[in-house]
């Protein structure tokens, strides 16, 4: 990926609920919340809630009365989100790795929202205060939502337009990889350029590619077993990786993880350490966090398969 971010430059490292890892720059997840793709999700959410009678008050409000509590609500959330994340890497003056955790930000971000929504919708017409549990009620509302949109906007958004800011392909690779033949994957047509990684998920599969994610019929085993054996390896049991996605390799006691271009990473099971860790390093990409990133389109021969009798995934 040309004009992508080098891993010795992605000091920031977001872990979500759900266990997904996305890799950043020095201040970019700041910058990313405020690219125009999120925004356009921003807004889109905003119209949708708006026209939801989310709580009480608003169902005797006019349409432009809840777009203005809707708006309110988002823009606090963001605001705090973007404003706790900048302070926290101004504080983290270390060279390794922040690590921010998005749920208690979420939490807290919904707790200002919550209390910037009961003052709009209460205080200002006089009505006063409506009280503590009402207002921890309207605090576990958004922030179960804000947990929701996160998680969709961070996987299905955040990944495009971090290529978008990073510089996304030349046009030369853009004119190869048209001519590129496809493969299927469960009816699926995808260039084998684009694959970097696939993942089981219980009896379906998750197939991330270039700014995108698609989710399909497994079993996982067939379907890696018809890759052509030059595309990538698999790492653990319930994963594989694209030597075209591969960024590094990430060490962390006994544990070792393959780190993406897409800033995501897979961590490698127990016993099949040697076997990536020599299949990286032939890519000429077996580098800790702390080194650049290489040449991602690199490509190896996947040296036979390996067998686990146990599932390894990132833990948060």
């Amino acid at each position: 990926m040309s004009g992508s971010v080098g891993a010795a430059s992605r000091r920031v490292e977001l872990v979500m609920f759900s266990g997904d890892r996305i890799l950043f720059g020095r201040f970019e997840l700041p910058r990313a919340l405020l690219h125009r793709y999120m925004m356009l999700c921003y807004a889109v959410t905003t119209g949708i809630l708006s026209q939801l009678e989310l709580f009480t008050p608003m169902i005797t409000m006019s349409a432009g009365e809840r777009l203005a509590v809707v708006l309110l609500s988002i823009g606090a959330v963001l605001g705090t989100a973007i404003a706790g994340v900048i302070g926290v890497e101004l504080w983290h003056r270390s060279t390794s790795r922040l690590v921010i955790r998005a749920s208690p930000f979420l939490f807290a971000a919904s707790g200002v929202s919550a209390v910037a929504t009961e003052w709009f919708v209460h205080v200002v017409p006089g009505e006063g205060w409506p009280g503590i549990v009402h207002l921890l009620i309207i605090w576990c509302c958004f922030y179960v939502i804000s947990q929701i949109l996160t998680h969709f906007l961070m996987l299905k958004v955040m990944t495009r337009a971090l290529n978008d800011m990073r510089g996304g392909c030349p046009r030369s690779d853009r004119a190869a990889r048209e001519t590129e033949p496809r493969i299927e994957i469960k009816g699926q047509l995808l260039r084998p350029g684009d694959i970097l990684r696939v993942a089981a998920e219980g009896n379906y599969i998750r197939v991330v590619t270039n700014g995108r994610q698609h989710f399909l019929p497994g079993p996982f085993g067939p379907v890696i077993e018809a890759l052509p054996p030059d595309l990538g390896v698999q790492v653990s049991r319930s994963d594989w990786v694209a030597a075209a996605g591969v960024a590094g390799l990430r060490k962390a006691g006994r544990d070792i993880a393959v780190e993406m271009i897409d800033g995501t990473t897979v961590r490698v099971a127990q016993s099949r350490r040697k076997a990536v860790t020599e299949w990286v390093q032939s890519l000429g990409q077996g580098r800790s966090a702390d080194v650049g990133a290489p040449d991602p389109r690199a490509t190896s021969t996947q040296s036979g398969k390996w067998r686990e009798a146990k599932v390894s995934r990132m833990e948060n």
